[in-house]
């Protein structure tokens, strides 16, 4: 059997409906393909895909020796499944913003519905709230004028660049190593290349006027999305691990 012939059968094709309209064929491995029929019951794996919005978590602020983190008032309407008390994007406060990019949603972030709750819900959610005046605290040292007054006070925005859960968790519940992380990789990558996708995310960050940028989308993806931001002439880059490591950070500027 030829080598090209192999590398044919070892793949099944789905399909990935976006809910902003995007259909996208993703060539998956043959047995994740059957975990998916398995734990769904599905014959045609048509897969439909919800967004998870961005988020206002906290307001951040201090002076020259500490720094502080507010929680919000909830809102309930839009985000009362949230473990956090989170806001949209959309408030009219005059702050500045720093942005926390994470590559994509992941298991905590939808309801057993398929619905979606908002970003770092999760296990994720809980280190950086654990560890974001940390992590600041570092790039102070790294941007003198990050906090150089106390009039100075930040939104934080945790946001997604895909906004949409490219591990597809929901449709195996299987853990992220493995057959299942390169699933996840490959089906970011694959959604990642629709302009339409990268479209959405620069009309979000060019609204945020981001003061600071933090990627800490895991490092299989991460040059992806600095690049992007790099070309876009986006400022203050910043790269450092995914929260999930976050007992060391590697910050890194990135401009």
């Amino acid at each position: 059997m030829s080598k090209n012939k192999t590398k044919k059968t070892k793949y099944t094709s789905i399909n990935l409906n976006l809910d902003n309209g995007l259909n996208i064929a993703l060539d998956i491995d043959k047995d994740v393909a059957s975990k998916i029929r398995k734990f769904t019951k599905m014959k045609n794996l048509n897969l439909n895909l919800s967004k998870v919005n961005d988020v206002y978590r906290y307001l951040i602020f201090g002076d020259k020796t500490k720094l502080y983190k507010k929680e919000l008032e909830q809102d309930l309407e839009v985000f009362g499944k949230s473990n956090y008390k989170d806001r949209s994007t959309k408030e009219r406060e005059e702050y500045k913003n720093i942005v926390l990019l994470l590559e994509s949603p992941h298991s905590d972030e939808y309801d057993s519905n398929r619905f979606a709750i908002a970003p770092a819900q999760g296990e994720t959610g809980r280190l950086i709230d654990m560890n974001i005046l940390t992590v600041l605290r570092e790039l102070k040292e790294l941007e003198k004028d990050l906090f150089s007054n106390e009039e100075n006070k930040y939104k934080l925005i945790i946001s997604n660049p895909i906004q949409y859960q490219t591990s597809l968790y929901m449709y195996h519940n299987n853990k992220l190593k493995g057959k299942y992380k390169t699933l996840r990789n490959r089906c970011w990558k694959k959604i990642w290349k629709e302009e339409k996708i990268k479209n959405e995310f620069k009309e979000r960050m060019d609204k945020y006027k981001p003061e600071l940028i933090i990627n800490a989308c895991t490092s299989d993806l991460q040059d992806n999305v600095t690049k992007f931001l790099k070309t876009n002439n986006f400022k203050n880059i910043y790269t450092s691990y995914h929260p999930s490591y976050w007992k060391g950070f590697n910050i890194t500027k990135e401009d």
